[in-house]
């Protein structure tokens, strides 16, 4: 599942500014997404697992490497 959610935020970048992008990816499925790397810069950041540091969704975390 985490390639194509990668796969579509570069696909989305094709068309869509990066932060418009990361709205997108956030306003429904996540409040917080903690990475390693600048995704305002390159959402390639995403296609690596290992980059996504955490992952709050409803205040509850969903992912804690941090």
């Amino acid at each position: 599942m985490q390639a194509q959610r990668a796969m579509e935020f570069e696909l989305k970048g094709q068309v869509m500014k990066p932060m418009e992008v990361l709205r997108s990816a956030t306003m429904v499925n996540a409040d917080l997404l903690a990475v390693d790397g600048n995704p305002l810069q390159s959402l390639r950041v995403f296609q690596n697992p290992a980059n996504l540091q955490a992952i709050v969704k409803g205040g509850v975390f969903v992912k804690r490497t941090l």
